[in-house]
């Protein structure tokens, strides 16, 4: 691997990553995520289609998301797969490459499909996703646009500076780079996959992570209810751990208590009733 080159402020070119037969490999592996993603079977919103107003006019593209969930730009805690195996061995190969270090080791990546045609407007990524982030290019070798002020329209762009990011290659983004400066991509030329790799900033994990823990806790008491209801209808219950498991304990405990101290209660005697010894039963009203 030639060593990076260093075309702006954060921006860094780092070429021939990847030999052609992982790319190869890659490229497989991304057409069997996208097949799966088309069928629907994909967790979560992994896979996701531009609308057809997009489609006709190019803009856009088709993503897989993983490890974190992004539209228009911005990240939520919608549910996407984590990175697959795939994904990881390969940021293993790019930290030995020193392409980014231990610390600044993505946990999400965007798969990107362009078809021809297809072109993205000038943008900064979302400030959520720690500096710097990381682009490998796939397929094709096609341009990029940079600059504080991109101008142009529906993928035709100039700005301060284009770079060609030859297949196999990674474009890291830091600095200047990453923002205030903007960068589009033109329309592409041919076929073209990337996958940008970026790390969720702390403020942005601990909120999703608050949110994820909240869901989990509504959805464990929805269910103890549910099960307590059934427990005092006199269904037995299942063994179930965690705090769920000890509502529906306490219920069944109440429950069963409540039926015990009403058997102890001892019901008094009519006095039409007899005794056991065959006698009338007593009654204070009684003669």
């Amino acid at each position: 691997m030639p060593p990076p080159r260093l075309l702006a402020d954060g921006l860094t070119l780092f070429e021939d990553v990847l030999p052609a037969p992982e790319q190869r490999a890659l490229l497989a592996a991304v057409e069997r995520w996208l097949s799966s993603g088309r069928r629907g079977a994909l967790a979560g919103k992994a896979y996701q289609r531009p609308p057809d107003e997009w489609l006709r006019s190019g803009q856009s593209r088709e993503t897989i998301q993983f490890g974190a969930y992004v539209k228009c730009n911005k990240v939520s805690h919608a549910a996407v797969p984590p990175l697959p195996a795939e994904l990881a061995r390969l940021l293993e190969r790019l930290e030995a490459a020193a392409v980014f270090t231990a610390a600044q080791r993505p946990d999400s990546c965007c798969v990107n499909v362009y078809e021809p045609g297809c072109w993205l407007p000038p943008h900064v990524d979302s400030a959520a996703f720690d500096r710097p982030f990381f682009t490998l290019s796939l397929a094709s070798a096609q341009r990029v646009v940079f600059g504080e002020h991109i101008g142009g329209e529906r993928g035709e762009w100039h700005g301060e500076l284009s770079v060609l990011m030859p297949e196999g290659s990674v474009l890291r983004l830091d600095g200047l780079a990453a923002g205030p400066w903007k960068h589009a991509l033109p329309r592409a030329t041919r076929r073209r996959v990337s996958l940008t790799f970026r790390k969720l900033g702390a403020e942005s994990r601990a909120r999703f992570e608050a949110i994820r823990q909240a869901s989990a806790e509504a959805a464990e008491a929805r269910r103890a209810r549910c099960l307590a209801k059934k427990a005092l209808r006199g269904r037995k219950p299942r063994v179930v751990a965690g705090e769920a498991g000890a509502r529906l304990l306490w219920a069944w405990t109440m429950r069963e208590h409540i039926l015990a101290r009403q058997s102890e209660v001892a019901v008094p005697a009519s006095p039409w009733e007899r005794r056991s010894d065959g006698a009338p039963g007593s009654c204070a009203s009684a003669e």
